[in-house]
């Protein structure tokens, strides 16, 4: 089960076992332009505030999951991305920060084709933003004798679970505002 934590600034954390300390990966900022370059983004309402007003819980740049004038099309429910994991190095978690606000902000999340996380939404009648920390089981990026031959990327799909809420039309519904991964580097190859 995955546990959900005030979003940290910090890039490195200690982990059990592996190398002992996970570093940061890659990172998108869902809303910034010039951050989301090379992270594919599929699916995703445009950039908000700006484009619809709203308060969106005081955060400057996110997009929905589920954008405005879709209600009733269950496809537009999701939006993905995709992770950059270097060479040597494994996934082992991915935070991301999700706006629990006044609608049903349940969602899952996908890694490839595999659910790997499920939210409840909270519904106190505030918006609130919460990093939700994500285990990942992967393996190490593809490598020969020791010599990676290339970054390995992986796809995030988030789907917006709740029922559309009275205000859908204007905000849509799921807003995101940050990705970050988080691995370690793999135990030497053997030959």
């Amino acid at each position: 089960m995955a546990a959900i934590l005030l979003f940290s600034l910090a890039p490195t954390v200690v982990l059990a076992g592996g190398s002992g300390t996970t570093e940061e990966l890659d990172y998108v900022d869902i809303g910034d332009p010039g951050s989301e370059v090379g992270h594919l983004l599929l699916g995703w309402g445009p950039v908000e505030p700006a484009t619809s007003g709203g308060n969106y819980g005081g955060v400057d740049d996110c997009r929905v999951t589920w954008e405005p004038g879709r209600p009733d099309r269950r496809i537009f429910r999701a939006a993905s991305f995709l992770m950059t994991v270097p060479c040597g190095y494994q996934a082992t978690k991915l935070e991301l920060t999700v706006l629990d606000g006044l609608a049903d902000d349940s969602f899952k999340v996908y890694v490839g084709f595999k659910k790997v996380y499920s939210y409840t939404g909270e519904q106190t009648g505030t918006e609130d933003w919460i990093t939700h920390e994500i285990e990942l089981n992967s393996r190490c990026s593809p490598c020969r004798t020791c010599r990676c031959f290339r970054p390995s990327r992986i796809l995030v799909t988030i789907i917006a679970t709740g029922p559309a809420w009275s205000s859908f039309d204007t905000y849509g519904q799921l807003a995101v505002d940050e990705a970050r991964l988080l691995g370690e580097p793999c135990q030497p190859c053997r030959r």
